[in-house]
């Protein structure tokens, strides 16, 4: 059909053509056929040809905004819907508007495979439906959408009707996708159709497209919407998004769980609102100069007002180009975390008192033969630096080479000890001053909740002082043993020694001044009374009495005994000097049985210096805990034991010889002398006894070349009691 034909037929919902123009037209017809025409001018003629023309090209434009203002307003309609359903009832409806239909369908071509299929129809007879779905199955359709331009197609199916259908095919294409094609069935003749109808048509069929790509784009960002909020909403940490300005714009239900606040609550509302310390200032993840991940401890504000401690993980969020929108933070509740921590860290602290009060050594080490765990008593014990040993492997201390080999005995036959089994040995270690100590030493396996061994445990104690008592002990015994035995020799020595004593007097007074035979008596006399007092020695150390302990005054006493051997200090050329405690108080002890051990210690240490040399006399007090400056006598020089608390100490020290270490530990046996002058070897072991029935100690510490001191330790008793012995 030519465009002036098209001109005269107006499309079916335009406008017709204004009444002025078609009067127009009627005029002119009329001056040309009318029965008697007068003679225009030729002015008059070109003038009105003019007007008839204007008034055509007038009515195309009226046409022109008509059908402008048509598809706008069905574009509008269709671009309104956001459903695919009604999107495609909209297009048929439009459709309907330009051709007149006696059917439609709307095929839709299958994301992914390209198939098509029928998204809506209306108004289609069963032979309608037929042929249609024979153009989708001969590929007529797929062609027509490719073709990319409205296609008019006979009716291939039309089965002898009275009247003949066509089918106008609009391909549904937006850029290079193809979203399907609008069929419609329509009566009218292929020639009857002008190209504005179909470009009309295609124009619809375009805008359907981007309507539908939206609403599957739209389809696409909802199902991934609701995707991430079911993935943030199930998510067990809290979750909560703001915007540029810090304000919340969504919030999970672990949020809501966590902080009291509903989500509608949060959204809309300042982050400061649940911060219980808001993140400003210099440390805002929403500023250009922090990092864009920060990972710390927050602390949140609940609803009802109390602090909840949190791991928070901020994000920054940033657009295309790279600017800051916001920012997402999870975090996560560590409330119960800090409490099971301050309860582990309290647990723990418990436990390593519990390890630093004990008395024994405590030694545990991993799998690796690491040490894990040391407590102070065990490394003072080894007489190692604190803190030197956790983290260390056994194996590179010295001092522990015969521990780790027992901790690896136990470990190589752990599969044939009970869980239980506590294996005790003893073992020699070198300490880290290089002495030998004997250790007690108990090892065990440490195992998990499911019975795996986790490393091995070791309990040690220091046996020299057991060691040394056991040696007392065993020493008292002999002692005792001798004593009793001493006893009935000297018993037995001092019936005929009486008799003897008696006739060399006898002989004595018998013989005249000035006899020949007179020196030799009383020689004899001199040598009885010696062994007398041998005797006299043997019994008091062997039997000696109970000591009746008196209250008295012991800086009393030395100043006593200081005047008592001025002889014999001058005798030896040296000094004896006094160094008394003004705090000592007057305390319960035989004085007479102190005595006689002071005079044994004094005279020794005399008989040790060199002229010019010096004794010394101290007294003190000895607190609990308080370290003794000198070790017991079995302790020899290696080191100092603590005292009991609450003794009074008594110091004799010289400048003397010293005593070599070889006979330190014999010193107070008896009958054991160095003295060459006739000593009889009773007198430091009638001391020791004397301490001791006191129920104290004597300790001992020399140097050769030096000099030795010797410390007596006595319970500080401030009340006498009649009959109490030691």
């Amino acid at each position: 059909m030519s465009s002036e034909a098209h001109c005269e037929v107006p499309l079916p919902g335009l406008p017709p053509l204004a009444e002025g123009s078609r009067g127009a037209d009627t005029t002119v017809a009329s001056a040309a056929t009318g029965t008697a025409p007068r003679e225009a001018p030729r002015e008059s003629d070109h003038a009105a040809e003019q007007i008839s023309r204007l008034q055509r090209e007038i009515g195309e434009l009226r046409r022109a905004f008509a059908e402008l203002e048509l598809v706008q307003s069905l574009q509008r309609s269709i671009s309104e819907r956001r459903d695919t359903a009604g999107v495609l009832g909209q297009l048929l409806g439009a459709c309907g508007q330009i051709v007149e239909l006696c059917g439609g369908a709307v095929f839709l071509t299958v994301e992914g495979s390209g198939e098509l299929t029928i998204g809506a129809e209306d108004r289609l007879t069963e032979s309608q439906r037929r042929s249609i779905m024979l153009m989708a199955e001969d590929g007529i359709l797929d062609w027509g959408i490719r073709a990319g331009r409205c296609t008019i197609v006979p009716d291939i199916a039309g089965e002898g009707q009275g009247s003949r259908v066509n089918f106008v095919i609009g391909p549904m294409v937006a850029g290079s996708e193809r979203y399907g094609a609008c069929v419609l069935a329509t009566e009218r003749s292929a020639d009857a159709f002008v190209r504005q109808e179909l470009d009309l048509i295609e124009v619809l069929c375009g805008q359907a497209a981007v309507a539908l790509a939206n609403a599957r784009l739209i389809l696409r960002l909802e199902k991934e919407r609701n995707k991430s909020a079911a993935i943030l909403q199930s998510v067990g940490v809290g979750l909560f998004t703001v915007d540029r300005d810090c304000v919340t714009t969504s919030a999970n239900s672990a949020a809501e769980d966590i902080l009291g606040f509903s989500a509608e609550e949060m959204v809309g509302g300042h982050c400061r609102t649940f911060f219980d310390r808001p993140f400003c200032g210099t440390s805002c993840i929403l500023r250009e100069d922090t990092p864009d991940r920060a990972d710390l401890e927050a602390t949140l504000a609940h609803k009802g007002g109390r602090a909840i401690p949190t791991i928070m993980t901020a994000v920054k969020l940033r657009d295309p180009d790279g600017r800051i929108v916001g920012a997402v933070e999870t975090f996560k509740d560590i409330t119960d975390l800090k409490q099971m921590t301050d309860r582990l860290r309290h647990l723990s602290a418990y436990n390593r008192n519990i390890l630093e009060s004990m008395t024994a050594g405590v030694l545990v080490v991993d799998l690796d033969f690491v040490i894990t765990t040391i407590n102070r008593e065990g490394e003072r014990t080894l007489e190692l630096e604190p803190g030197s040993l956790e983290n260390t492997p056994i194996y590179d201390i010295p001092a522990l080479k015969e521990v780790s080999r027992e901790l690896a005995h136990m470990l190589a036959t752990a599969h044939s000890r009970s869980r239980e089994e506590l294996v005790r040995q003893e073992v020699t270690v070198l300490s880290g001053k290089g002495r030998r100590i004997p250790l007690g030493l108990s090892t065990a396996l440490l195992r998990d909740e499911d019975g795996e061994i986790t490393g091995c445990l070791g309990i040690f104690r220091d046996l020299t002082e057991i060691k040394k008592l056991e040696e007392q002990t065993r020493r008292a015994k002999w002692l005792a043993s001798l004593g009793e035995m001493a006893t009935g020799v000297a018993h037995e020595i001092r019936n005929p020694l009486s008799s003897i004593a008696g006739f060399v007097d006898l002989l004595t007074e018998e013989l005249a001044e000035g006899d020949p035979a007179r020196p030799y008596t009383e020689i004899m006399q001199s040598e009885i009374e010696r062994l007398n007092n041998l005797v006299s020695s043997v019994m008091a150390f062997a039997r000696p009495p109970q000591p009746e302990l008196k209250m008295g005054d012991l800086n009393a006493l030395l100043r006593r005994l200081a005047v008592q051997l001025e002889r014999d200090v001058a005798a030896r050329h040296a000094r004896l000097e006094l160094s008394l405690s003004p705090t000592l108080p007057a305390f319960a002890f035989d004085s007479g049985q102190i005595t006689q051990a002071l005079i044994n210690l004094i005279r020794n240490a005399l008989r040790a210096v060199e002229p010019g040399g010096a004794v010394r006399l101290v007294t003190a007090l000895e607190f609990a805990e308080q370290e003794v400056a000198a070790p017991p006598v079995w302790a020899s020089d290696h080191g100092a034991p603590k005292a009991r608390a609450n003794r009074v100490a008594i110091h004799v020290e010289d400048s003397g010889r010293g005593i070599p270490e070889a006979i330190r530990d014999k010193i107070f046996d008896p009958f054991f002398t160095t003295d060459r002058q006739g000593g009889t070897g009773l007198g430091l072991a009638i001391t020791n006894r004397i301490i001791s029935e006191h129920g104290g100690v004597i300790n001992l510490v020399s140097e050769v070349g030096v000099g030795t001191r010797f410390t007596i330790l006595l319970p500080l008793r401030l009340r006498s009691e009649p009959g109490e012995s030691a």
